[in-house]
């Protein structure tokens, strides 16, 4: 039909008959033109050509064949159909028949990465039309599924469909699914669609798909272990997928001490007895609740438990054996050590001498020398990322970020006030690490009465694709910038407690072509509102900037002076100062520096608190 409706429409502008003379009604030419270029282009019997003929000219105004609109359209198709029923007496005319088209899409279970797993589907939407002259009788999706090494695979051989008529069109889906594939094996199927009549769809859709190389299950489990508050200690896991075969219904128990007892006020806690419970990964993560169905190789489960020692508790070693299992009857339990040596651990943590996890490192300028000037506040907090060396090939290392960090946590320590135990310091950060450190304090912070947090951050960061500022993990790739931590979120993770007051600072490698860069460059804006409620953000630059490195220091040139400011002010200067000082003299020294670019650090300020900035202090 629609084959006949483009010949209708060709003809008639091919005819020359539509000039502006010409735009209303017929005339004794124009009929005798149209009807001889219908005659000459239709396939069929005179009546039926004749039919289309005498319905145009009776149904439809010359006017409105000049450009027809969709109506027109529309009409022109009926007037074909009508004539094409009104002359098709008998079943199967050889000048009538039916001609199928075929389209399909596969879809596949996203998480699974596109590989085919035992008792994971494969979805083909199809859709199917008859766009030759006549009905397609009794027509079918006929399907042929082979592999490599013979692997059970189900499927329909054929999916029947309703009769269509000229033009008329259907789609579904079917499913091919397979049980104990072989591994390494590959899966070809082959879509063809053919009616009664033994009309065949002209292309053949084909697609073929990978089974893993190996059926291996087997998980990976990491934990740590917080200084006790109020008696209760707290242990943030991940358990990992680190086999090759999916997880099904995954069932995590874990089993302590004897004598250490769970607290079970935890939702994601379903504890049998006080030291053995099951962890439920959608209770204390929503995002997990897929994953309890199914987890794939490479997937992540993120908690955390708490649990206490009673008073009375005379072993040295505090143990927790980890086991994982799922609906094919595979278990895997693993013994892990929480506390070897619990005597020695309490009394490092009475002495509050708990060994920091910063690398040691050589005073290189006058920053890197700063005393203790301040008194510990148990409400202050600190998340520090220094992200200098990165896995992949493609991004350059950040020249002096670990440094930057380390040194950082020295000032939080020594000049605002931070208990060293209330520091989080990353260097050379992961997501998961990063994501952790951020997890973890927030998670503090939201239970606690009037907390002040410090965020710092050194390393690369990207603009995402709405132009919001992103952090880059050292452990991904510049093809895998979804997985990166938006700054945003961060901001918005630590507004959880309203009454936090965060103060952060951004010495980012923000690059506008490609991370391949030994300067700190930044491009992008940073959108407001990125900030709000009790929040301020200072950034190493404006827009359209990079930033600099100090070589003189063996520091950013931004993180110099905010160390400089803070060491000469004692951590009491205020945030409208420390904007002032940083812009003077971060200005005056790239310009000072031939080869340095324009740098002028920013600061992003709530609106409310615009008129306080005069009056709040860093280290209050």
């Amino acid at each position: 039909m629609q084959k006949i409706t483009k010949i209708l429409i060709l003809s008639l502008l091919s005819s020359g008959l539509f000039a502006q003379e010409y735009a209303r009604g017929y005339n004794q030419d124009r009929l005798l033109q149209v009807k001889n270029q219908l005659d000459a282009n239709c396939v069929g019997d005179p009546e039926y050509c004749e039919c289309i003929y005498e319905k145009v000219v009776a149904q439809v105004a010359f006017k409105d064949m000049r450009n027809p609109k969709p109506e027109i359209f529309s009409k022109l198709v009926e007037i074909t159909k009508s004539c094409q029923e009104q002359f098709s007496n008998y079943n199967y005319d050889p000048s009538k028949t039916a001609k199928l088209i075929l389209e399909s899409t596969v879809e596949m279970a996203t998480r699974a990465k596109n590989t085919l797993y035992d008792n994971d589907s494969i979805k083909v939407y199809y859709s199917l039309q008859n766009i030759g002259l006549g009905t397609s009788y009794a027509p079918g999706i006929f399907v042929n599924v082979t592999s490599a090494k013979n692997s059970p695979i189900f499927y329909d051989r054929k999916v029947p469909v309703n009769d269509l008529g000229i033009n008329e069109a259907t789609s579904g889906e079917l499913y091919i699914w397979g049980n104990d594939l072989i591994a390494g094996d590959t899966l070809y199927a082959s879509i063809q669609a053919k009616d009664a009549l033994g009309a065949l769809s002209e292309n053949i859709e084909t697609f073929s798909f990978v089974m893993p190389k190996t059926k291996i299950k087997t998980y990976s489990f990491y934990h740590d272990i917080s200084s006790p508050s109020k008696g209760i200690y707290k242990v943030p896991f991940e358990i990992v997928n680190s086999g090759s075969a999916p997880l099904r219904n995954p069932i995590i128990q874990f089993e302590l001490s004897d004598g250490l007892m769970v607290t079970r006020q935890q939702a994601w806690v379903d504890a049998n007895s006080n030291s053995n419970f099951y962890f439920i990964p959608s209770k204390y993560d929503s995002q997990y609740e897929q994953y309890e169905k199914v987890l794939y190789p490479g997937e992540i489960f993120r908690g955390e438990f708490l649990f206490s020692i009673p008073t009375i508790f005379s072993q040295e070693k505090i143990s927790l054996d980890v086991s994982l299992s799922d609906d094919d009857n595979w278990e895997e339990k693993k013994p892990y050590t929480l506390i070897g040596d619990y005597n020695g651990f309490q009394q490092r943590i009475n002495s509050q001498s708990i060994v920091s996890n910063a690398s040691i490192y050589s005073k290189q300028s006058k920053v890197d020398e700063v005393e203790l000037q301040t008194t510990p506040n148990d409400s202050k907090y600190a998340v520090i990322f220094g992200n200098q060396h990165y896995l992949s090939e493609d991004i350059y290392d950040v020249s002096y970020a670990n440094r930057d960090a380390e040194t950082f946590r020295s000032y939080c320590i020594n000049i605002l006030g931070v208990p060293s135990e209330n520091i989080q310091l990353v260097l050379d950060g992961s997501i998961g690490q990063m994501n952790e450190a951020l997890r973890k304090t927030s998670n503090i912070v939201e239970q606690i009465k009037d907390p002040k947090v410090y965020f710092y951050y050194a390393g690369h960061g990207w603009p995402s694709e709405d132009q919001e500022p992103l952090l880059i993990p050292t452990d991904i790739s510049v093809n895998q910038l979804e997985n990166a931590i938006k700054l945003n979120e961060v901001t918005k993770l630590f507004r959880r407690n309203t009454n936090t007051q965060m103060i952060a600072f951004v010495d980012a490698c923000y690059a506008s072509e490609s991370f391949a860069k030994k300067t700190r460059s930044l491009v992008i804006e940073i959108k407001e509102p990125l900030v709000s409620g009790e929040q301020i953000l200072f950034s190493a630059v404006s827009q359209n900037q990079e930033a600099n490195s100090h070589e003189e220091s063996k520091h950013g040139v931004f993180t110099y002076y905010l160390l400089e400011a803070l060491k000469d002010k004692g951590g009491k200067i205020t945030i409208e100062e420390l904007d002032q000082r940083l812009r003077e003299n971060v200005t005056k020294y790239v310009n000072s520096k031939s080869g340095l670019k324009t740098q002028v650090p920013t600061v992003h300020v709530p609106i409310k608190l615009e008129q306080n900035i005069s009056k709040w202090r860093i280290a209050d």
